[in-house]
């Protein structure tokens, strides 16, 4: 059977696209993902993004129908994140030249309760290491002065087992 933890969040080069790390997963901790939001870019706005990849590491099932889904916003009300979707199974993606630069190929992008299914399923490798799909990650900060300690969003990977 598949269970959570055979679906691991990878981090990307730098977190900014190109070929996924699969030595480092995703630190969900406090300042892990995304870097603190400094006092400028609060006052100021400021738009950041991030790629990570989701991978089955399961060595006996497959994710089918996979999808994802932000199910809680961020806790920041002055802050919004949205995702992006690869939909190009077990292919790097770009490599944006800084975290202020939107990725290249222009994704669409979903803020909370959209459920976007993958375009095709993340099958299971023998040896654990099977497929894997990027996801693009876009925070918004208003320009306001507002701080939120510990801010934080919830996402859901969602889809079928093959047994």
């Amino acid at each position: 059977m598949l269970t959570a933890a055979d679906l691991k969040f990878y981090e990307s080069t730098n977190n900014l696209g190109g070929s996924p790390n699969f030595t480092t997963e995703v630190n969900p901790s406090e300042n892990g993902f995304w870097d603190l939001i400094s006092g400028e870019e609060s006052s100021s706005g400021d738009v950041e993004y991030r790629c990570l990849y989701v991978r089955n590491i399961s060595t006996t099932n497959d994710l089918l129908t996979p999808s994802i889904e932000l199910i809680q916003d961020s806790a920041d009300p002055d802050t919004s994140i949205n995702i992006a979707v690869l939909d190009n199974v077990n292919e790097t993606t770009v490599v944006s030249p800084n975290e202020s630069t939107a990725p290249a190929g222009s994704p669409t992008w979903y803020g909370a309760g959209v459920d976007i299914p993958f375009n095709a399923n993340l099958t299971f490798d023998a040896g654990g290491n099977g497929d894997f799909i990027a996801i693009w990650v876009r925070r918004t900060v208003a320009n306001t002065n507002n701080l939120t300690a510990n801010n934080s969003c919830i996402y859901s990977l969602k889809g079928q087992t093959s047994s």
